[in-house]
């Protein structure tokens, strides 16, 4: 039982970390503020937001262009036909407000972002984080450089909308569970639907956040022993609509080419994507070899060591729970929660592009949360210089991913920039090679161009794009 002392001390650390969060959402902004002047990429861009006839008919005033952009006959994304509306809707009211210029687009990036840090905070501590847990896993995340694809790239927007909008359901749904009886609990669930349709719209994976949804209502009827199958009923339709979304998408998705064949067959395919976790969880503590673009997997399924050491994690943690007993909940619910938001980046669904650093901001939401968890946990078990240093250790990695983070974001002000950025990685590397290939080829730099052609084809025989660029350096 709390003392009268002890409350309004309470109080004034939960103040302390809202002013805190402050200096975090600032320094986000700080960190990310100059890329509001970077151009458009020929990375994407172009399919997405520049050469929407659409967009360019939105930006010159024409009568019926949001129409058009909205409309499911006129959707195109690459290779292939993606319906996201939410998405495109975000786009318009950039062009509306600032042309069709990339300062706007990537100041609403940003927002999203700084909303998405925002909701880690608070969710954190609807979860039972204290205001230090939850305010390290805000920066954490906010800070860390795998959120600079997305935020940084204008392409990247799906990744962030449908993030920010999964995680403000989650907020709706559980005001709605702890809502006091006879409140208006209908209006949280409401707002937890609204959200979720919306981040359908924005990105298909995110029908996650139902099975992510399913979890939170199953931790809060562990935690604060509330019912727990009337509030999974409740979930049922956005479940139908998420199922029927999922049909939908994969059958326009067959027709348009983005499936592809299993590359090392059903079974190969689908235990290289038991290492996924594990790759994930490696990029995400050491973010030092990030790119726009991963190169398809070299080596044999079977000689994977990711997803033999997964399986030996999964063995691991089963001796542990025979032994030790169950796990928390929340470990239960953030750990499964990060393994089926990491399930798009698996290969899995054998897509034209499995592996991509933005595919990894949903997943790293929930890992943070894991980190500040683990913390608290830990922390509380310490005293003296032993907790200090428990302290100082996270504080020193969010200072090291700022320091990275910093200089990664530099790397997105161009597309020469970028690629130069990987090829330093990597100078095999085939979309690196071509894109600076094609940098080479506007300067006018024929035998400059043509040895990335080259190289590029070397490595990715089958990349349409080198061989026509090489060509056009021939025949000059």
């Amino acid at each position: 039982m709390s003392t009268p002392e002890a409350e309004p001390s309470a109080d004034r650390v939960s103040r302390y970390a809202w002013l805190a969060l402050a200096l975090v959402l600032g320094a986000v902004t700080a960190l990310y503020f100059r890329a509001l002047d970077y151009p458009f990429l020929d990375w994407d861009d172009p399919i997405y937001v520049t050469g929407r006839v659409a967009l360019q008919e939105l930006a010159a005033g024409h009568d019926g262009a949001l129409a058009k952009l909205l409309s499911p006959a006129t959707a195109w994304g690459g290779d292939f036909w993606e319906y996201y509306p939410v998405r495109d809707l975000t786009y318009a009211l950039d062009v509306s407000l600032g042309g069709l210029q990339p300062g706007p687009m990537h100041a609403t990036n940003l927002a999203l972002h700084l909303l998405t840090v925002l909701l880690v905070f608070a969710l954190g501590r609807r979860l039972g984080l204290g205001p230090l847990p939850a305010l390290f896993a805000a920066a954490l995340f906010g800070l860390h450089p795998l959120c600079v694809e997305p935020v940084a790239w204008i392409s990247g927007r799906k990744d962030l909308l449908y993030v920010a909008l999964g995680l403000a359901g989650l907020l709706a749904l559980d005001r709605a569970l702890t809502m006091r009886e006879g409140g208006p609990v209908w209006v949280g669930w409401a707002a937890a639907y609204l959200a979720w349709l919306l981040a359908f719209g924005s990105k298909g994976p995110a029908v996650i956040f139902v099975a992510l949804a399913a979890g939170w209502v199953w931790w809060r009827a562990r935690e604060d022993d509330l019912p727990l199958r009337p509030n999974l009923v409740r979930l049922a339709p956005l479940a139908v609509l998420a199922t029927a979304w999922v049909i939908f998408s994969v059958v326009l998705a067959k027709q348009s080419g983005v499936l592809r064949a299993y590359p090392d067959g059903l079974v190969g395919s689908w235990f290289r994507a038991v290492g996924a976790p594990l790759r994930g969880l490696l990029t995400a503590l050491v973010p030092l070899d990030l790119s726009p673009s991963y190169l398809p997997f070299a080596r044999s399924p079977w000689t994977d060591p990711h997803s033999w050491a997964t399986l030996a994690l999964v063995a691991l943690v089963f001796l542990w729970h025979r032994r030790r007993g169950p796990f928390p909940p929340a470990a239960v619910l953030l750990g499964l929660g990060a393994l089926l938001a990491v399930l798009p980046t698996s290969g899995v669904v054998p897509v034209s592009q499995p592996r991509a650093d933005r595919f990894l901001y949903l997943p790293l939401v929930l890992l943070c949360w894991l980190a500040a968890w683990g913390l608290q946990r830990l922390t509380g078990s310490l005293r003296g210089g032993r907790r200090v240093a428990a302290v100082a250790l996270p504080l020193a990695l969010i200072a090291a991913y700022t320091t990275v983070t910093h200089r990664y974001v530099h790397a997105w002000r161009g597309d020469l920039p970028l690629w130069e950025h990987v090829y330093q990685r990597d100078r095999t590397h085939p979309m690196a090679n071509l894109n600076l290939g094609i940098e080479a080829l506007k300067r006018g730099k024929l035998t400059l161009a043509r040895p990335f052609f080259e190289t590029a084809l070397k490595h990715q025989p089958k990349l349409v794009g080198a061989w026509d660029n090489l060509g056009v350096t021939w025949y000059r």
